[in-house]
């Protein structure tokens, strides 16, 4: 199983969260499925965000996309984003 993992800062959490919201469609069509989204507990401001990636190709094309950074300049994300993509682990000891 491959994830993706978002660490960002934003302008201000109430209008990203609209344009995160807004942005669904596009994230389904990437195929990335919403594990978690959340704050920094002393800076709401700091968001981070895991997704399951149902196909990587596509998500990789969705991040490098004119349409997200379209967005995120929209939703006020500030400096780059953190982006990685991982695998599961599914047996850490022998």
């Amino acid at each position: 199983m491959v994830y993706l993992s978002i660490r960002h800062q934003v302008n201000d959490y109430s209008t990203w969260r609209k344009v995160y919201d807004s942005h669904k469609q596009a994230r389904d069509q990437a195929g990335l499925e919403e594990l978690f989204l959340l704050q920094n507990r002393d800076n709401n401001n700091e968001i981070f965000l895991m997704f399951r990636v149902g196909d990587i190709q596509k998500a990789k094309q969705f991040m490098l996309s004119e349409d997200l950074n379209a967005a995120m300049k929209r939703a006020g994300v500030m400096g780059t984003p953190e982006i990685d993509f991982m695998e599961e682990v599914t047996q850490l000891y022998a």
